[in-house]
Order: C-alpha cells, then structure tokens, then sequence
C-alpha cells in the first residue's frame, strides 16, 4: 500500500513537472494579450487590420493572423512597455517567451524598416523614435531612409 501511494505522488509530481510550462504560456498569452492590446492600439493611429496588411505584405501571406499578431506584440510590447516600471508577472513572461513564427533576415529588416523608421514621425502611439531625433539620427547617418 506504501508503494501505491509513493508511486502516484511522483506520476503527479512528473506530470506537473510536464505540463507545467506549456500550462504557463496558455495562462499568459491569456492574460497578458488585452493589456498589450490596449497598450499598442491605445491611440487607434494604426488599427490591428492595418497592421496585419502591411505584416502580410512583408511576408508574402505566409503566416496566419494570429501569429503574425503575436510576433508584433511581442516586439513591439518589448519596446512599449518599460520592463523597469511594475508590470504584471503574466505580461513579463508572455513577453519573455518565443515567438510563434521565425521571420527570415530579410522579412526581419523589412518589419523593423516599416515599425521603426518609415512611421516614426507619427508613431507616437508606438513609442518609437521621435520626429526629432529621426531626422537628428539621418543627419548622423545612423538611420536609414
């Protein structure tokens, strides 16, 4: 009878030991994605539709909308959201975690390309560089466009 009780305390200690970090990302895709949604389309200059579009454009339709979404709230929620103000352990470990989709070398500079430079003189909305210090950032050659 001991061996029975031993054997099922470690069959539960190893499944919680498996399952535990998929049960994690689930939990904090759930929680996390309404806070960095309305912390990235606070503002409504961009609408998620937009987003998507100009994403698919750089991908070639390649990835579903899910998670294309969940590639730019990744990046975009790193720069965001200062990661020294206290912000909640789910949107800390959602933002931590991988990516769904690995984007290739030249999709990835076309996506920073259109995010960071291309939109930055209204990109407030984003946090991104200013109008001031794009134009500073070109005069230094730092920035291309």
């Amino acid at each position: 009878m001991p061996y029975i009780i031993i054997a099922l305390i470690i069959g539960l200690i190893g499944a919680i030991a498996f399952f535990y970090n998929p049960i994690i990302k689930l939990i904090s895709e759930k929680k996390a994605r309404p806070f960095i949604d309305n912390e990235i389309f606070s503002e409504g200059e961009f609408t998620r539709q937009e987003v998507l579009k100009s994403i698919h454009q750089i991908t070639n339709h390649k990835y579903y909308d899910e998670n294309v979404l969940d590639y730019f709230y990744k990046i975009k929620g790193n720069q965001i959201i200062n990661m020294k103000k206290p912000v909640d352990f789910w949107v800390r470990t959602y933002l931590s975690s991988p990516t769904k989709i690995k984007l290739s070398y030249f999709e990835q500079i076309d996506f920073y390309k259109l995010f960071l430079n291309e939109y930055s003189a209204f990109n407030d909305s984003f946090n991104c560089v200013d109008a001031n210090k794009d134009t500073e950032m070109k005069k230094e050659g730092l920035l291309v466009g």
